[in-house]
């Protein structure tokens, strides 16, 4: 995603993303990356599991769901 706030290597810190528009972009990196490979795409905490992301693409839903409880 040219000129997006997002790094390349998808490794950033939820703490940098400012308001709606970088929840925005956030989904749109996740959203771009799973339409492209036609696969969900999952995002986990940095000390969390693979086995519990918090969100994620839904490439069946087209879109990105939540896949944690909110706290």
């Amino acid at each position: 995603m040219a000129g997006s706030a997002l790094p390349e290597n998808g490794d950033f810190d939820l703490r940098e993303l400012q308001g709606q528009a970088g929840v925005d972009i956030l989904c749109g990196f996740l959203t771009d990356i799973g339409r492209e490979l036609g696969k969900p795409v999952l995002m986990t905490s940095e000390s969390g599991s693979p086995a519990h992301p918090v969100l994620g693409f839904d490439p069946e839903q087209d879109r990105v769901v939540l896949l944690a409880e909110p706290l």
